[in-house]
């Protein structure tokens, strides 16, 4: 008898499966940090507003007419109108004298800015002159002007030129925060459509 030999095939080694994506971990980060931006730019942009509204509450507020001496801080310092909604500006001047004696220029008011009056519902403050405070002290401010119905002058550093850069910089955290969680959801559906493909 004829004795057979048995020819043993070489075992070819097989590739190791493929690793899963990890699109999901990297979605479970990335949604809370969309989330996490979107409350700090709530928050940031809300609590600038009501430290402006606080700001405008505590404005040095003077009859018309009136001559008042009143300590300021260096500065750019604005002159408001307060009045009713419906009641026009009056036509008035303002003369505003140093600690030493000396006359501060006043310039109309660049851009327009009106505000609701903290805690006087129907009120509207509207500034209408500027001027710098070059050392703290005390200034004489004249205001002269006929005597409008409830109209008084509000004084004070410029509170939404102080507010303006951290309320866009809550925007622009907000603008962020909304664009990544599109991308999100936008990444998101396209990964569902391509398993339903397969």
């Amino acid at each position: 008898m004829n004795a057979t030999t048995k020819v043993e095939r070489p075992r070819i080694p097989q590739p190791p499966p493929p690793s899963r994506p990890r699109a999901g971990r990297r979605g479970w980060i990335a949604g809370p940090l969309v989330l996490a931006g979107l409350a700090l730019a709530i928050w940031w942009g809300v609590a600038s507003y009501l430290g402006m509204i606080d700001r405008i509450a505590d404005f040095r507020r003077v009859p018309i007419p009136s001559s008042e001496t009143i300590v300021l801080e260096r500065g750019t310092q604005v002159l408001s109108v307060e009045a009713g909604r419906l009641i026009p500006i009056p036509d008035i001047r303002f003369v505003v004298v140093t600690p030493d004696g000396g006359a501060v220029p006043v310039q109309p008011y660049e851009g327009e800015l009106r505000y609701d009056v903290p805690d006087t519902p129907g009120r509207l403050g509207r500034a209408v002159a500027t001027f710098e405070a070059d050392a703290p002290g005390a200034f004489t401010i004249d205001v002269v002007g006929p005597r409008a119905d409830g109209a008084v002058v509000a004084i004070g550093e410029d509170a939404a030129r102080s507010a303006l850069p951290s309320i866009l910089g809550a925007l622009g955290l907000l603008s962020a925060s909304a664009l990544g969680g599109l991308f999100l959801l936008v990444r998101r559906l396209v990964a569902g459509r391509g398993r339903a493909t397969r």
